[in-house]
């Protein structure tokens, strides 16, 4: 299939506005209808000597679920915001989707055009790229003309997000004055700076440039600043910030046609540093700027300019030669005389409360509570090492973290000094069974998809369940290990001595003048300090990263857990407090799991593109269940993201408020 492919891009700053721009429902006089979440895995391919690039095209081979699509691209610069370009595009059997081999390919222009430039030699890859893609139909009378698409970029290497982007693409229903009319609704609302250059040249200029040499450090710009560049940078120039100033200044004189020399001397830098600028406009373009100082906010951008110096780098620091400490002698025991050193012995009851009192002093409550889930801990080791229950692992972990959140809401009561080894084995502790636990929960999610599928399909995802079960058996016996190792036995040994021994390592209360350290005097403002920190996301969450819901989900277990602490001593409105919390933490862990998953599968899928012969495991997983498996997790990602707003307006409700106030009201 021939056509003309006709689109603007624009550089999406940050993941806030990523986020923000996802919820969209209207651009001016258009609705935009969300079609999903797509992964795509583009391999871009050409001959060893770039005879593709130099003939003026482009090849991609895009892996998207199970459908594999050969696509050439004309390399026509943008114009007017406008990306116009010759598209050649045919769909591939996976058994032709290595692409090297281009004769393989099914009779078309595309396998034509390659055959006249490429000759008889084969292709290869020069560089992958690693999408997620959020897509919309631009309507209008409820007729589609676009599609919008909201993409994050990752070069080579699944980890991390290069870049994010918005695409607005015309369909065969639209004309490009529609397209123009959605350009200026868009930009009216979010001025994105426009992206002149195509996927495909950003990751050129990122990967074959520099390894080409072909950088022309000192060749001026003047022809690649579109208008709206130009005036936010005189903008961002004539600003108060010295830093964004000066940077401003080097790009519109690069565009006047300054030499490097001069205008290192007008802003007062070395040449290296002007080159460094020119370099990186050249691949981020207004990208260069936080997103704060494009949006006319200069004041608050500036702690974000630290991320890359202005100046010469400085010579690191001279090493100052120390004598190497003694080798401490070995720690003995710190359990006392009469206590069982066989650590099969160690014992601590479980009870069925803590037993707080509101006449508790801060450090003895805190040993109450420590001691109530140390010995849930120790009831869920045997079931841990048995291995038969997933969930002995899960309330095993639970224990530990329950732990480590009652150190931070009680360390104000207790010597750091004390608790700080108590602390590293929770740590180390919860480390090895989280790697247990997340596979668990990987395996069972997948379990339940395979389980929905139609009779013919399970058995395409087998392989991943295998490997998977591969790795959750080389995490249990790396969990089994610490669990036998001295380090372990001696963590227990001093968690049973500090929850046994009241007093140990508590902060001594001044008896000079009255200070606040009983639980009655202290538990409002532990609970609303961590209500704070939750509420405080209420201002950021219609633009909220996945980033930032993860931070979110942290507090609330924050909140939850001194909630459930003090449980016994507040009033019963605190229960229903907590169950509406769970409500809301639950979700955000949904979230989390969805997106963990997304990201091991989007890698998986970057393993098989790369696999080799010498990767048996990988060459034998066939990519089209997997990227099925993948496009579920994202559109349930998307979902739990377009839900949460409900979410959040359940909990933040005027009766929650009042229900917390009603339940410490009774201390």
């Amino acid at each position: 299939m021939e056509k003309i492919e006709t689109e603007a891009k624009f550089v999406i700053p940050d993941s806030s506005t990523f986020a923000a721009l996802q919820k969209l429902t209207h651009l001016g006089d258009f609705e935009l209808k969300s079609i999903g979440v797509k992964a795509a895995v583009d391999r871009y391919l050409d001959t060893a000597d770039k005879r593709l690039y130099q003939a003026g095209w482009a090849c991609r081979l895009r892996s998207i679920a199970a459908k594999q699509l050969l696509t050439l691209k004309s390399l026509t610069p943008a114009q007017d915001k406008l990306h116009r370009r010759r598209e050649l595009e045919i769909e591939v059997e996976p058994a032709q989707a290595q692409g090297e081999q281009w004769q393989t390919w099914p009779d078309s222009p595309a396998k034509e055009l390659v055959g006249q430039i490429a000759g008889s030699v084969p292709l290869q890859i020069l560089f992958t790229l690693y999408q997620t893609r959020h897509q919309f139909h631009v309507l209008k009378h409820d007729q589609a003309l676009m599609e919008l698409s909201l993409d994050e970029v990752s070069l080579n290497d699944t980890h991390r997000v290069n870049y994010r982007e918005l695409e607005a693409e015309l369909i065969k229903s639209g004309d490009e004055a529609d397209l123009g009319l959605l350009v200026e609704a868009l930009q009216a609302r979010w001025p994105l700076p426009v992206e002149l250059r195509s996927k495909f040249e950003r990751a050129w200029a990122e990967v074959i440039a520099p390894a080409s040499g072909d950088e022309q450090s000192d060749q001026p710009i003047s022809d690649k600043l579109t208008e709206l560049e130009k005036s936010l940078l005189k903008r961002i120039a004539a600003g108060p910030s010295d830093r964004l100033s000066k940077r401003a200044m080097i790009v519109l004189m690069l565009a006047s046609n300054i030499s490097v020399a001069n205008i290192a001397r007008e802003v007062g830098l070395t040449p290296r540093t002007i080159r460094r600028w020119q370099k990186k406009f050249a691949q981020k373009r207004l990208n260069i700027f936080p997103a704060a100082a494009l949006n006319g906010e200069q004041a608050s951008a500036e702690p974000e300019m630290a991320t890359v110096a202005e100046s010469e780098p400085e010579e690191p620091a001279q090493m100052v030669a120390t004598s190497p400490k003694k080798k401490k002698a070995k720690k003995e025991s710190n359990l006392p005389a009469e206590w069982p050193q066989d650590t099969a012995l160690i014992e601590y009851p479980l009870r069925d409360r803590i037993g707080l009192e509101p006449s508790d002093s801060l450090a003895e409550a805190g040993r109450k509570v420590l001691g109530f889930y140390f010995a849930q801990m120790l009831a869920h080791e045997p079931g841990t090492r048995l291995g038969q229950d997933i969930e002995a692992v899960h309330d095993m972990r639970v224990a530990t973290r329950r732990m480590r959140a009652a150190f931070r809401v009680f360390e104000a009561g207790l010597r750091k000094k004390a608790t700080r080894p108590l602390l590293d084995g929770l740590r180390a502790a919860g480390r090895n069974l989280g790697r247990v636990r997340d596979l668990d929960v990987l395996l069972e999610k997948l379990d339940r998809y395979q389980a929905a599928l139609p009779e013919s399909d399970p058995a395409g995802l087998q392989p991943l369940r295998e490997m998977w079960l591969m790795q959750r058996k080389q995490a249990r016996q790396e969990l089994l290990a610490y669990l036998d190792s001295k380090k372990y036995r001696q963590f227990k040994q001093d968690f049973l001595k500090f929850v046994t021994s009241p007093g140990l390592g508590a902060k001594a209360i001044p008896t000079d003048k009255p200070v606040p350290y009983q639980l009655r005097h202290l538990v409002q403002c532990l609970i609303y300090k961590r209500f704070e920190a939750v509420q405080a996301y209420d201002r950021v969450l219609g633009e909220a990263s996945l980033e930032t819901l993860h931070q979110l989900r942290i507090s609330f277990k924050q909140f939850r857990y001194a909630l459930e602490y003090f449980a016994e001593i507040l009033g019963k409105e605190g229960r229903r407090v907590i169950g509406e919390v769970k409500i809301l933490q639950d979700h955000l862990g949904e979230l989390n799991d969805a997106k963990v998953a997304a990201e091991m599968l989007s890698e998986l899928l970057a393993d098989w593109v790369k696999s080799r012969p010498d990767q048996p495991q990988v060459e034998q997983l066939s990519p089209a269940p997997i990227a099925a498996y993948l496009q579920a997790k994202l559109e349930e990602r998307q979902h739990l993201l377009e839900t949460f707003p409900q979410t959040w307006a359940r909990f933040n409700r005027p009766e929650l408020r009042r229900d917390l106030a009603l339940a410490i009201s009774v201390l």
